[in-house]
Parts: structure tokens; C-alpha cells; sequence
């Protein structure tokens, strides 16, 4: 299995395809490579597409505290490991925060930017300290019944088979999440606006996927973002969709990726 070594931590990645341009897919909180599964196939026909696990999460390891800053580091770093110059970076949830302060940070080396269901816009306080709480009980008495399926039910909409996460959401003792809950928590009840300033200064190509019925971060973030990007090119509204579209939608997010990948 392939892994490097980035900023002192053993990071997992997948390459596939071989295609002229690199697309590097980041996936959300508690989640991992897999939750672009449904994306890879019809990307790699095209292109070279990398998918990788964060800090703690998947079989990437987590040595202390650390933000979403250092998961850009790490994937700054990742592509300097695969020799890749220029990348599209797509990123869901806590995959967004980390792929626009990578795009900040190294504005010559990304072709595009996608959000998916991602924001810069602070949520209300109590949807935050609700975020939060979930996140203290999931290091500490673990994913229970009560827990995962709270977690489920914003992750994901009625209907969809949740069974694979549950089982590796459980598989891990609680404490193992502490740092990336950590991380969430810290970005959460950050008030730092100057995030959301800094949308202006993206001048690469950007694009927004967002699941209409998200509990987690309402549409109306993604609608406020779109006026903020300078070089914004299409907001997709996934009907029926809630926090992972990738994962619940599959078609919808392909079609759009495809589209904005083909205009730039």
C-alpha cells in the first residue's frame, strides 16, 4: 500500500489513472478515502486522480494537535511526493477548509478549486456547540448507537446503507479521534473572519457542489461563498442530497466535477 512520509507523519494515498491533469479529492470529517469511490472510475478515464486519508483518519496516522493548515502542508506535501506541479484540488467539508488555505497558500500550483459542502461563513452558536458535543462524545464514550446514528443522519440522507462507516467508525477506539476532533472543534468555534476575506483572493477557477437538504452546513453558506469567489463558475445544488453527495449522489457530483474540470 503506498504511503509517504509528510511533515513527520505516515500518510496514505491512492493514484489512479494517467491522464495529463491531476485532480486530488479530500474527503470530510470522519471519513476517508472511500468517499470517492463513486468518483474515481469516471474521473481516471481521463485523468490522474489521487485520493488520500488526513490526519487520523483512515490508515493515516495522528502524532498531537494539529489544523487544517497542516492538513495543507500535507497535501502541499503529498504533491510534491508525487511530483505534480499543478493540481485541480476538490475538497468535502473539512477537505474544503484544507484545500482553499492549500490554494492560499500556493496560489501557482492549483488549476481549479471545488467546494463540496464546505463554507468560510461561521456557524450560528448553537448548531456549533451542538457540532461540538458530538465531537467530545465521540472521543470519549466512542461512536455508540446514539452518536453514530446522529452522525449518520447529517452525514447522510434516509435510505442510504450507512453499514460500512458504522462498522469503521466503531472499529476505532474513541480516543484515536481525539486530535482530529480537535481540530474540528478549534476551526469551529474559531471567529476569525478573515477566512471568508480571503475567498477574494482566489483567482483560480472555483465551483460549489451542495446537498440541498445539508443539516450540517445549510445551502444558504454555499450561496454566500459564490458571491465572494472572483473567478466563480457554477453552483450545483444536489436535490435530495444532505451533507455527502458524493457518497448519496454519485451521478449528480460526477456530472458536475466532469464540468468543471472540462472548462478549465
Amino acid at each position: 500500500m503506498p504511503f509517504a512520509d509528510i511533515n513527520d507523519h505516515h500518510i496514505y494515498y491512492e493514484v489512479h489513472g494517467n491522464g495529463p491533469r491531476t485532480v486530488v479529492l479530500s474527503h470530510g470529517f470522519l471519513l476517508d478515502h472511500d468517499m470517492w469511490a463513486p468518483q474515481v472510475p469516471v474521473l481516471a478515464k481521463d485523468h490522474r486522480v489521487v485520493v488520500w486519508d488526513e490526519r487520523g483518519h483512515g490508515m493515516t496516522d495522528c502524532h498531537g494537535p494539529f489544523d487544517y493548515w497542516d492538513s495543507a502542508s500535507d497535501l502541499m506535501g503529498l504533491l510534491d511526493a508525487l511530483g505534480t506541479d499543478k493540481a485541480v484540488l476538490v475538497g468535502m467539508s473539512q477537505g474544503g477548509w484544507l484545500s482553499l488555505r492549500a490554494t492560499l497558500n500556493n496560489p501557482d500550483r492549483v488549476e481549479g478549486l471545488m467546494f463540496v459542502d464546505s463554507t468560510t461563513q461561521p456557524l450560528p452558536p448553537e448548531k456549533a456547540e451542538g457540532f461540538i458535543r458530538m465531537a467530545e462524545l465521540w472521543c470519549t464514550i466512542g461512536p455508540v448507537d446514539e452518536v453514530s446514528s446522529a452522525c449518520a443522519d447529517v452525514q447522510f440522507v434516509d435510505g442510504f446503507d450507512a453499514m460500512v462507516w458504522l462498522a469503521k467508525w466503531r472499529a476505532r477506539p474513541p480516543a484515536s479521534w481525539s486530535h482530529p476532533c480537535n481540530a474540528i472543534v478549534t476551526h469551529l468555534r474559531s471567529t476569525d473572519e478573515t477566512l471568508d476575506e480571503r475567498l477574494k483572493s482566489v483567482i483560480c477557477p472555483s465551483a460549489i457542489i451542495h446537498g440541498a437538504q445539508d443539516a450540517g452546513l445549510p445551502l444558504q453558506h454555499a450561496q454566500e461563498m459564490t458571491r465572494s469567489l472572483p473567478n466563480f463558475t457554477e453552483l450545483t445544488v444536489v436535490e435530495g442530497a444532505g451533507h455527502c453527495p458524493p457518497l448519496t449522489h454519485p451521478d449528480e457530483v460526477n456530472a458536475a466535477l466532469q464540468r468543471f474540470i472540462e472548462h478549465l
